[in-house]
């Protein structure tokens, strides 16, 4: 992940720092990727996976979930549609 996001950011250093005819567009435009690559890699790094082992730690298996409905099943059961009268 690293590899391509620092290649694309060092590839945007000749926008940067190149001379000529044009070179306050290029140099916006190699500002623009150098950050924009730089950041998102970075967020992709280090926020991401911290961020999912955050809301990881908060959430359960869904096998927990339906062990817990067949608990509550098994607790209180509902009778079927038709039976004892109702309608």
């Amino acid at each position: 992940m690293a590899d391509p996001g620092l290649s694309t950011a060092i590839g945007a250093l000749p926008l940067m720092f190149g001379g000529g005819a044009g070179s306050g567009g290029r140099f916006s435009i190699g500002v623009t990727v150098f950050a924009g690559v730089t950041f998102g890699t970075l967020f992709t790094l280090f926020v991401v996976p911290v961020a999912y082992d955050r809301i990881a730690r908060s959430t359960k298996l869904p096998g927990n979930v339906a062990k817990r409905i067949e608990d509550l099943e098994a607790e209180s059961p509902v009778p079927p549609r038709g039976v004892g009268g109702a309608a």
